[in-house]
Parts: structure tokens; sequence; C-alpha cells
């Protein structure tokens, strides 16, 4: 669909590392992706991707900016305003007119946020990661790791490191145990994923735990998985955008790549619930898919240097965010 300068596609890729994008776990709406032709204006790329989620309200559209413009939200209806740049759509399937407000006179408000790091281990354990089935990660056939159980292992030692180097521990903090998780006990288990969903079906009560505006940058760590043989590390940027994260993305990767000595995947445009959270919270974020757990060869030379990748990932946190 082509409507004033906008077209609307269903989202069917599919990622090796993919989450869903629903409002619920139940859902089972289609799920568009908006790309946005501006008129004009400084600062605004061409291609740019927002989502919209068939099932959910219009105040799901998130608020984001772009270089010197800002875009207020979507809403129900149409721009009357004459100062600014608007887009808008006829949404097919429930006849609304959407639109959103693109203001290029005015720098969007840099983050008042915090000066603490936000560690977050991907993925969780039974029972709670029946929330989202996608969620949950088991022993691979194959290798015999687990990424759940590799993406806590790793976190601690990158806090580790950090501590090692210098870095005030007051201003690191681990996610999942802020959303009450006990390494111990996987029976605790707890993810910032599965919280979000919960939190867009009203609970509310892990969630309200972490102060987000403490934070100045988030890494998030995950294993990727393929056929057991594939390797490589990378990056995610949510639709393309690593925004202020996309220097320390860059080194984090490359100096992972250099000491594992396997391939670099570069960046993904893959787009993740937890991205778009953190970017509407002003937390930049690395998403990080360290190595193919699947892959026995891989996994054990990582496991190998596991303490000398935390480090070089714990250098690139304090060189960015000292």
């Amino acid at each position: 669909i082509k409507t004033d300068n906008v077209i609307i596609k269903k989202s069917t890729q599919k990622n090796e590392e993919s989450k869903p994008s629903s409002s619920s776990p139940s859902s089972s709406q289609t799920t568009y992706v908006v790309y946005l032709y501006p008129n004009g204006g400084t600062g605004i790329s061409e291609g740019q991707k927002f989502e919209y989620m068939g099932s959910a309200s219009i105040e799901k559209f998130p608020t984001v900016s772009n270089g010197n413009c800002n875009l207020d939200g979507w809403h129900v209806g149409s721009s009357t305003s004459a100062t600014i740049i608007r887009q808008y759509v006829d949404y097919a399937e429930n006849g609304k007119k959407l639109y959103a407000n693109w203001n290029c006179s005015s720098t969007p408000t840099p983050s008042s946020n915090g000066n603490k790091i936000l560690l977050i281990a991907g993925h969780s354990y039974l029972p709670y990661c029946n929330y989202d089935t996608n969620e949950c990660r088991g022993k691979d056939k194959i290798s015999g790791y687990d990424e759940t159980n590799e993406t806590r292992i790793f976190v601690q030692e990158i806090k580790r490191q950090l501590i090692e180097i210098g870095y005030p521990s007051n201003r690191i903090d681990i996610a999942n145990e802020l959303l009450g998780e006990n390494f111990n006990d996987t029976s605790t288990s707890k993810s910032l994923y599965i919280e979000i969903l919960k939190r867009d079906n009203g609970d509310t009560n892990n969630l309200s735990k972490i102060n987000f505006s403490n934070y100045i940058y988030a890494i998030e760590i995950h294993f990727n998985s393929y056929n057991g043989t594939a390797y490589g590390t990378s990056t995610l940027c949510a639709n393309g955008e690593c925004g202020k994260a996309a220097n320390i993305n860059d080194e984090i990767r490359a100096s992972v790549q250099s000491i594992l000595q396997t391939k670099d995947r570069g960046r993904s445009s893959q787009s993740t619930m937890d991205f778009k959270f953190l970017k509407n919270k002003g937390i930049p974020l690395t998403y990080l898919e360290t190595e193919f757990y699947d892959n026995p060869t891989a996994m054990k030379k990582f496991k190998d240097n596991e303490s000398q990748v935390a480090l070089a990932v714990a250098k690139c946190i304090k060189k960015y965010y000292p």
C-alpha cells in the first residue's frame, strides 16, 4: 500500500535470533512495517522503518528522533499543522488514518539519564520462559551448550572484568538480578524481554524494580544458532539505526572477532522489543551475538578465551562510558 509517500508492507522476514514483536505471546495479529519517505527536512533518512503491531493501540508507536528532526509519535486522524512535515496513511485493516509529525526546527532533547551501565543476559529458563516459548533455550543437541546458561556466565564475567580495570562496582547492574533472578537458582530466572511482554499485558511488578533513568548504556548478551557449523560475531541495531551506540557496537564486535579469529558478521538491521524499549528510554544498546552456541568448535574457542573476550568488552565500555 502506498499513500502520501508512505509504503506499508507485511513483515515476513525471520532472522536466526528473531523475537516476536507482538504485544502479547498469544497474539496472532500481522505486524506491519511502515516505511517513511519524507517530503523534506534535514536529518531524516529515507526508508526509515517503524513497526506497527496490528493488535496494539496507537500509543504503541515509538517516539524517536533522527538527527535534528523529531518524530512525535503516531496519532489517529489527520494533522492540521502547516508548520511541520507530516506523513500519514490509511491503515487498511481498521480504516483508521494515522499520522506522525516530523519537526525539523528543534534539536532532540539530550538524555538526562544517570551514569550507570546495565548488563543484560538474554533468554531464561522454564517455567518462566513459557510466557513466550521463543525465549526458552535448552542444551543444543550438537554442541551441548545452553545459550541461557552461557549468557549468564558471560555477563557476570564482563562485570568482573569491569571491576578489575577500575570501573566502580556501584555503576554496574545486571538487569536479570534487578528483576529478581538468583543466578544460582534457575527457577528464579528473569529476562528483560519477558518483563516487557508482561508489562504490555498490564503486569509491571518486576519491571518497575529497574529505574531506567539511572542508565547511560546497556549491553545485552546472546549467542546465535543456525546449523551447527555457522560461526561469527554480530551486533544488532534497531531498524538499522545504532544511533549513539554505533561506534561502541562496531568496536566491541571487532574486539571479539579479533580475539576469537571468527567471522565478522557485521551489524544486523533486525529490531527487537528490548531495543525499542531501551531506545524510548534514551539508553543506547549493544545487542551482541557473541558466537554460535550450536557450533562446538566455535564455542570451545570462545570458552577457552572467555575472560579475554569479557575484558575486551569491558575496556570498550570504559572507553566510551568512563
